[in-house]
């Protein structure tokens, strides 16, 4: 399965004040990336992008300090990692971020054996050395430290499940705090009924209710 990206709009430059505040407040709510999705930003356009519920899945960050670029990526068993980085990668350097100026970090997954809904073939550690190896080989190196946890059972969901964000204009790539996380589960990307192995590309705004221009 590849990711399906999603690309943010840029609002013209040379808007009136009003419209320009209409924007910023539709814009209040980041961008959120779901199961299976990838989603490229600037900096300019919206200050962060967020993911939820991140427990066997992966959470790759990447981001080009210099272009104020990033990409953000919920990865789940059993999305095709290494058919996803060259998509990845391209729509980030086609958003002006350079491939050598690149970080990129890997957080979440569970040791081999916690999580009860998924195959071996499908586990967290699996999942990670594809990710970081599909990367290596178009010569961007991961930090992968913050990955593979062992599962805590008895912790609290917002410890099990992390909720990450990635702020676009310095980079830090973090845990939201609990009253950052919406109550609703994690959804997962829409998948074409015609090929349900395969991801949907598609674009959504980061300011869908803003004026059209």
């Amino acid at each position: 399965n590849q990711f399906a990206p999603r690309e943010l709009s840029r609002h013209p430059k040379g808007v009136g004040p009003l419209i320009l505040l209409a924007a910023s407040l539709a814009a209040a709510a980041p961008p959120e990336v779901v199961m299976g999705e990838f989603v490229v930003a600037r900096a300019a356009d919206t200050p962060e992008v967020r993911t939820y519920g991140v427990g066997p899945c992966l959470a790759l960050a990447l981001y080009d300090p210099q272009a104020r670029v990033g990409l953000l990526a919920h990865v789940s068993p059993p999305d095709d990692a290494e058919s996803s980085v060259g998509a990845m990668l391209a729509s980030l350097e086609a958003a002006g971020a350079e491939r050598r100026r690149l970080t990129a970090r890997v957080v979440g997954g569970w040791k081999k054996g916690d999580d009860p809904l998924f195959p071996d073939e499908y586990t967290s550690p699996k999942m990670l050395k594809a990710l970081v190896t599909a990367l290596s080989r178009r010569g961007v190196s991961a930090d992968a430290s913050g990955a593979i946890t062992t599962l805590d059972r008895n912790a609290p969901r917002e410890r099990v499940l992390r909720s990450l964000r990635l702020d676009l204009r310095g980079g830090t790539f973090e845990d939201l705090p609990p009253g950052a996380v919406p109550a609703e589960p994690p959804r997962e990307a829409t998948r074409d009924p015609d090929a349900p192995g395969l991801m949907v590309p598609h674009t959504r705004s980061a300011r869908p209710n803003a004026p059209k221009l």
